[in-house]
């Protein structure tokens, strides 16, 4: 298949790889594809097949339901301070 862009989408695109946002044109190219994919997965998707897993921000997302009672407020704070602790140790060895 052949895509032609207009110049300012190139250079759009070109800027997003430049600033780390995406590794490479194939990763643009995948996360823009993955925006047409269906919001909700199937109800029978297995949780440990790989298609119920996409890659988001290269973090690998499950599409699946939440357990009922699950505590998501806590574990982004628990990951967010892990990240900040990873952070603050491989620049303060």
């Amino acid at each position: 298949m052949q895509i032609n862009l207009e110049p300012h989408q190139e250079q759009a695109i070109e800027a997003a790889i430049r600033a780390g946002r995406f590794r490479s044109l194939e990763e643009f190219i995948e996360s823009a594809v993955r925006t047409l994919a269906p919001a909700e997965p199937p109800e029978s998707a297995d949780p440990l097949e790989p298609s119920a897993l996409i890659h988001i921000d290269g973090l690998w997302v499950h599409r699946g339901q939440p357990e009922a009672g699950a505590r998501w407020d806590q574990l982004i704070d628990d990951v967010r301070q892990e990240r900040l602790s990873d952070l603050l140790r491989a620049s303060y060895p």
